[in-house]
């Protein structure tokens, strides 16, 4: 990064040095190449290069590696940032983004129509609940607790009977799960990482 400049109408234009990558150098190398076999004598056909193409002499002059030399050195490129255009566009990535590392390093939620038979044979780890209607995402209804505790010490203390069904009026379930291990903080914060650069790179072309 050479420079960074703010202007009044919410635009930043960053400066940034790029050097020539891998295929510019092969470029300039293959034309140092091509000028040296010109200003030869020597041709494949046992013809100097000059009587080949009399109507191109060869440049001996200093000018010539001046040039090449020239393509090689580091160019200078900006980035033209609208600031405005950047915070509405990064609002619901971000929010996503939020919504993701919560759920993928703190507090894990399943939903689902069907009734959460894995989850809930572990009352300790999971909090399940259930709704009476149907779920509708712009309505708040209140939800009932799915008493899995006793679903499952029923089913331990009877021998032939097994205790884990859903209630007759449950439509919805949501269980609450807590996922929080170090390698897992590690896995999600990597996962956001990449998101964001992802997302970035995406606002930023746009």
């Amino acid at each position: 990064l050479v420079s960074a400049k703010s202007h009044g109408n919410g635009l930043m234009c960053f400066r940034l040095e790029a050097k020539p990558d891998i295929f510019e150098q092969g470029v300039t190398a293959t034309g140092s190449l091509l000028n040296r076999a010109r200003r030869s004598s020597w041709s494949p056909w046992g013809t100097p290069t000059s009587a080949m193409s009399p109507e191109h002499p060869p440049n001996d002059g200093p000018d010539s590696d001046k040039q090449v030399d020239a393509s090689s050195l580091p160019k200078e490129r900006e980035i033209w940032i609208n600031l405005g255009h950047l915070v509405r566009a990064s609002f619901i990535p971000i929010l996503f983004l939020m919504l993701f590392f919560w759920d993928s390093a703190f507090i894990h939620r399943r939903a689902s129509y069907d009734f959460p038979l894995l989850h809930c044979m572990d009352p300790d780890s999971a909090h399940c609940f259930y709704l009476e209607q149907d779920y509708n995402m712009f309505v708040w209804r209140p939800y009932q607790r799915l008493d899995c505790h006793s679903m499952r010490d029923q089913t331990v203390e009877d021998e032939y009977r097994f205790f884990f069904s859903p209630p007759p009026n449950a439509h919805f379930y949501k269980c609450y799960m807590s996922v929080f291990t170090f390698s897992g903080l590690v896995g999600a914060l990597g996962d956001v990482m990449a998101l964001t650069a992802l997302c970035a790179l995406v606002i930023i072309r746009a």
